[in-house]
């Protein structure tokens, strides 16, 4: 039997791509269908930073460091086609829930035309979820999905404008927020090596 583990960056990588390019596959089943205006604290963006600014934009509005560009996976660069060169992934400081966490900024890489923010994700320590729960909760309402398994929960939101994912599990917690349509859940998965 293996142990479980988070394989987050793939589960980004392919994310940052099909939010880029409109393609994507959504856990969200009957009932919960977007419908315009059904979220009425829907946000633009996360921690001061809004989605679709370039990253000169949101350098004036926080400190970027180890910026470099993430490689997809062989499925996502099948998905994007020629749309994009990758996802320019950035270090930020951002306050989460009062606690300041390295959180990941995430910029698209197009062919032509500027870079975008795209994705802001990040992880916490299993203590405190609680309180990033409460927070989240406080700030954009009730979830729209909430998944428990064996001591581990995954909230969801999904609007027009973004998609919210926050997560516990065994070895701590995650949270991400992107731009569009498309929700990928992070969700453990047992490796058999």
């Amino acid at each position: 039997m293996g142990v479980p583990i988070v394989r987050t960056l793939t589960i980004l990588f392919a994310f940052a791509a099909l939010t880029v390019t409109g393609v994507g596959c959504q856990v969200f089943h009957g009932r919960d269908a977007l419908r315009a205006g059904h979220w009425p604290q829907e946000p633009d963006g996360f921690g001061g930073l809004k989605f679709d600014t370039t990253k000169d934009q949101t350098e004036k509005k926080i400190k970027l460091d180890n910026c470099h560009t993430l490689e997809f996976p062989a499925a996502a660069r099948l998905a994007v086609g020629e749309k994009m060169n990758g996802t320019l992934d950035c270090k930020a400081p951002l306050n989460v829930a009062g606690k300041i966490l390295i959180a990941s900024v995430q910029f698209s890489v197009p062919h032509d035309g500027e870079s975008q923010l795209i994705n802001i994700y990040g992880a916490f320590g299993r203590a405190d979820y609680p309180s990033m729960r409460k927070a989240f909760i406080k700030q954009y309402g009730p979830p729209h999905r909430i998944d428990t398994h064996e001591g581990e929960e995954s909230l969801s939101w999904r609007g027009n404008k973004v998609q919210i994912h926050l997560s516990v599990f065994r070895d701590g917690g995650h949270f991400g927020i992107s731009h569009g349509k498309v929700l990928v859940t992070l969700e453990p998965s047992v490796d058999t090596r």
